[in-house]
């Protein structure tokens, strides 16, 4: 376990001296634009939490997983946890006058650990985020595993049955997606499946990253990508710039996707997806390889590790039908609920 807690009273005075003196820098010529503007995103004031409110957090979340790691027919190494709140500010500055400043509150949480269904399987971080620590719920981590151990493999032709990620799986899945369907320059149009209603929302309140500029100064706002079954357009021009990293050039870069599909429920019988591990062979041709187990009603059928597919992006888009259970943030920039995606195989 670990806790990690930052203090921003010394930052603070700092970064405001910062932005009063670039309200006096001479304005000469900016590469991205032709006025000078100047910004203010700062949230309303709050205090982090304290070392010891982080542990007792970390304490009760670590009790939590300990019920559901692998029962001593299949023993695995106890969970890892830890949890990490801070306060970051941005100022921006061109050579025009360009000012904007950005104040965020970020909470994290990490954990590795194996569910009773797939003992086996190597351990990978399972993430919470939040703009506050008090959303942080580690009640949510859950919700990707079974509780019931099973076989361990599908028969050699599975049978065609509806895919349903869970939110971590399809957290995984949505970016990559994202990245070919709308990348810039993408022309509107293109068929996506009834599911795939897709917006990049800087706005959105359980994002991490975002605001009401972009990392150039310009007017930032939710873009809506896909709906009703179309590709509406990509992912670039003004408000979409943004840096990786502080080392990086401003690019279009998505900030929180939101997929926002129908509810269809759960099918009758189907493949339950915990986790995905993406290939790409070719641009246009992926190699999935895929965690879960198979439903049939209440009862548990299969559970599998490593099952492949071969799919192309824009497939995997139609393939999507609607959504099950609520939306929920994932550390990958991704507010989903779990996807149902039909018409799937596996190798």
């Amino acid at each position: 376990m670990g806790t990690y807690a930052a203090d921003a009273s010394s930052v603070e005075p700092l970064v405001r001296r910062a932005l009063d003196d670039a309200l006096h820098a001479p304005a000469t010529t900016s590469a991205w634009r032709d006025e000078s503007v100047e910004r203010v995103d700062v949230e309303v004031e709050s205090e982090l939490p304290s070392t010891e409110e982080l542990a007792e957090w970390l304490a009760r979340a670590w009790g939590f997983l300990a019920e559901r790691v692998s029962d001593a027919r299949a023993p695995s190494p106890q969970p890892n946890a830890w949890v990490e709140t801070a306060v970051t500010w941005e100022l921006l500055l061109d050579d025009l006058g360009t000012r904007a400043l950005r104040r965020r509150r970020r909470a994290w949480a990490m954990a590795l650990f194996r569910g009773r269904a797939l003992p086996d399987a190597p351990e990978r971080p399972r993430f919470l985020v939040a703009r506050d620590f008090a959303s942080l719920d580690a009640g949510t981590w859950a919700e990707d595993f079974d509780a019931s151990p099973g076989s361990t493999r599908l028969p050699e032709r599975p049978p065609l049955l509806p895919w349903v990620l869970t939110p971590q799986a399809a957290a995984q899945l949505v970016p990559a997606v994202a990245a070919v369907l709308h990348a810039p320059g993408t022309r509107p149009g293109g068929r996506v499946g009834a599911g795939w209603r897709l917006s990049d929302d800087p706005l959105q309140a359980r994002g991490l990253v975002g605001g009401t500029f972009d990392d150039l100064g310009f007017d930032a706002g939710r873009l809506a990508l896909a709906e009703d079954g179309e590709v509406l357009r990509a992912l670039d021009g003004p408000g979409t710039f943004r840096r990786p990293s502080y080392r990086d050039r401003p690019e279009p870069h998505p900030t929180t996707l939101v997929l926002d599909p129908p509810e269809v429920g759960r099918p009758e019988r189907f493949y339950r997806v915990q986790a995905i591990r993406l290939h790409p062979v070719r641009r246009d041709r992926w190699i999935l390889e895929l965690d879960g187990l198979r439903r049939e009603g209440e009862s548990r059928g299969e559970v599998f590790q490593g099952a492949r597919a071969e799919v192309h992006p824009h497939a995997l888009a139609e393939a999507c039908v609607g959504g099950v259970g609520a939306a929920r943030p994932a550390g990958w920039g991704v507010v989903t609920p779990g996807l149902v995606f039909e018409g799937l195989r596996f190798e």
